[in-house]
């Protein structure tokens, strides 16, 4: 069997979608592009033994599509939501009263105020229960689909600025940063990064919505320290105002002060993700998984 045509129908369905990758290259890619790449791997690699030929068989496949939610958003307005929770608009810390349930959610809060903030939460549990739902009918196209989107969100909620409303530095004088760390500062130290990522083993799940949770708020810690570490990188006296401005002595700088909990959130997101897909499986009853020509 050709891995060619293991997720052909897919990649057709998403050839709109691919071309705006060029017409936007890199434009709200989320912890961009390598970095999303670079979990999506490990996270295969933590894949316990009794599922992990599918994934691992497909593993350049999975990595690349890794960031086709971001891709999605140039053709769907209402894609963008699913990336982010502004969850500070909703109640503040520790957030207890900001329900794991999306209906619950929508009752207290309102839809308009919900969609604001953003369902990155609501988007993973329902997410990992249609990746549940494709592993149960052995739909090999949905299972490819569901299994990169979920990758997607969960390494989004492990990025600390997807979890609060300055989410760009823009209330703080930090403006940009949000590039500048996730994308600028990661892929100038990938080699770095790579070389120090060390995930835990799968974790079992119980409640995918309370899972979410949980990881947006072991993230947003540190959101402050980020754009602290954005002011203390600038050499003092000197304006930033355009791209070229942030040498390499910034992002050197920048690197330093964030390294422990870069290294700590990628870490974290691999172990999730392989989590998640681990929980989608058995909740489906452990299913053979099949490529699509598999007979």
């Amino acid at each position: 069997m050709s891995q060619r045509n293991i997720t052909a129908n897919y990649f057709f369905g998403i050839a709109a979608a691919l071309a705006a990758l060029f017409l936007f290259p890199q434009e709200g890619l989320s912890w961009g592009a390598w970095a999303h790449q670079f979990i999506t791997r490990k996270a295969v690699a933590l894949m316990p033994a009794e599922c992990r030929g599918y994934f691992a068989a497909q593993e350049d496949s999975l990595a690349a599509h890794s960031v086709d939610p971001d891709l999605w958003r140039k053709t769907n307005p209402d894609e963008g939501p699913n990336h982010y929770i502004n969850i500070d608009l909703l109640a503040s810390f520790p957030f207890a009263e900001v329900p794991h349930d999306e209906s619950a959610a929508v009752r207290k809060f309102g839809e308009a105020k919900i969609r604001k903030a953003g369902v990155l939460p609501w988007r993973i549990a329902g997410v990992l229960d249609s990746l549940t739902l494709a592993m149960r009918r052995h739909d090999p196209a949905a299972i490819f689909r569901y299994t990169v989107a979920l990758a997607h969100y969960i390494e989004d909620a492990h990025m600390p600025l997807h979890t609060i409303s300055n989410y760009n530095g823009q209330l703080s004088g930090n403006d940009g940063i949000h590039r500048r760390y996730e994308t600028g500062m990661v892929e100038t130290f990938k080699i770095a990064i790579a070389g120090e990522v060390q995930p835990d083993p799968v974790e079992r799940l119980a409640e995918p919505g309370d899972a979410a949770f949980s990881w947006i708020l072991s993230s947003m810690v540190w959101a402050d320290n980020l754009l602290l570490a954005d002011t203390h990188a600038r050499t003092p006296g000197k304006t930033y105002r355009d791209d070229a401005d942030f040498d390499d002595s910034y992002y050197r700088a920048l690197f330093d002060e964030t390294r422990h909990f870069t290294l700590l959130q990628l870490s974290r997101a691999a172990t999730a993700v392989a989590s998640g897909w681990y929980k989608a499986w058995q909740m489906a009853g452990k299913p053979e998984l099949r490529f699509e020509n598999d007979e």
